[in-house]
């Protein structure tokens, strides 16, 4: 009798553990495009978080602060605050943390990638959801930088006897290519692919300001393209996963591609005190009575075309992912599809300073905590 339960044991036990192969094996091929080694390690991490029952909490804390910055990363949560760089997975458990200067650093994600930076600094570095992989301290300090999926960096420095300098570096750092200007001041640069950067610089005339953007193949060192645009600052830059680039001005909206810059939006008007760029939304928010603290809010489909315009009381940020636009107010979170319906709406026990959008749903940040709600 022991005998046959000893086997019936060691049945089931081979029975449980073909179970977990078979779902591993089934998970990773429906997932294939997905498994790079940072994604492997993250859906271990999650298998040995289940395993040593870590509790899963509804928040992520940290110290109140006006420097505090996050960024969304693999539908989870980066924060930069005085406790330096923190990585959490989806369901908020931390994944680890590296030291940052939290005051001024930038973070720039893409893939696997974390590039952290300082403006105004030399150092910089890039991690993946674990540890630092690479950092380098540079001669000149930075002005801007990106990263692509595979962990090459563009550098936007200053260079004495020039107006910037951009420098294209691999996944260790190691120089590719470089290009000093004299023409004009570059502030922001992107990928446009494997071997295409973009630089986008302006150009002072005496009353106004020229953006000037370029495209230069960093392999073969070849300038591809160059467009400028009279009286036009470039304010805020939005890579797209098509590999489009969204470039935002004081009162227009541009995209970029390998063969040509389109405005998609112009005149966008005045008083826009907030915007959100998203993968499929730009949205823009206008006071329309601020005697009454009432705003109105616009979103635009990526070829510029007016999905829906609504007045929001007393709005205070707003946010969108591919498929939603976030809308805050004081601590009623709203949620809306690209007709301006409203799928969702929660009240908070504290006010939203921030809205974070992840794939799923979005990171609503307090001043000392976040929630995510998902959608």
């Amino acid at each position: 009798m022991k005998t046959k339960t000893i086997n019936h044991l060691s049945i089931a036990r081979r029975v449980i553990l073909c179970t977990v192969v078979l779902y591993l094996l089934v998970f990773f091929l429906l997932n294939a495009s997905k498994m790079s080694a940072d994604n492997v390690r993250r859906l271990l991490y999650d298998f040995e978080c289940v395993f040593k029952d870590i509790d899963v909490s509804d928040v992520i804390s940290f110290d109140e602060s006006d420097n505090n910055s996050f960024s969304a990363f693999k539908n989870g949560l980066i924060t930069l605050t005085n406790r330096g760089v923190s990585v959490y997975n989806e369901k908020n458990i931390l994944i680890s943390s590296f030291p940052a200067d939290y005051t001024n650093s930038i973070i720039a994600t893409s893939g696997d990638n974390i590039l952290i930076f300082e403006r105004g600094s030399m150092d910089i570095f890039r991690a993946n959801s674990f540890e630092i992989e690479n950092e380098i301290t540079l001669d000149e300090s930075i002005i801007n930088a990106a990263v692509d999926n595979r962990g090459y960096s563009s550098v936007i420095t200053d260079s004495y006897g020039y107006k910037g300098k951009l420098t294209v570096y691999n996944r260790a750092f190691e120089e590719l290519y470089y290009l000093s200007t004299t023409a004009a001041y570059p502030i922001y640069t992107e990928f446009m692919n494997d071997d295409v950067v973009v630089m986008i610089s302006v150009a002072p005339e005496k009353e106004s300001c020229n953006m000037v953007v370029s495209m230069h193949n960093f392999k073969t060192g070849e300038e591809v393209l160059s467009f400028t645009e009279k009286n036009a600052f470039p304010a805020d830059v939005r890579k797209n996963s098509d590999g489009s680039i969204d470039i935002l001005t004081a009162d227009s909206l541009y995209k970029l591609t390998i063969d040509k810059l389109e405005k998609i939006i112009d005149n966008i008007g005045g008083d826009i005190f907030h915007y959100s760029l998203g993968e499929t939304f730009s949205v823009f928010s206008r006071y329309s009575d601020q005697s009454k603290n009432i705003s109105e809010v616009t979103a635009y489909n990526k070829n510029g075309e007016i999905l829906f315009s609504k007045e929001i009381e007393n709005l205070k940020y707003t946010a969108c992912n591919s498929e939603y636009i976030f809308i805050s107010s004081g601590n009623i979170i709203s949620v809306v599809d690209s007709g301006g319906n409203t799928v969702f709406e929660e009240t908070e026990d504290f006010n939203i300073q921030k809205i974070v959008p992840a794939e799923d749903g979005a990171y609503l940040i307090g001043t000392d905590s976040a929630v995510k709600i998902y959608v």
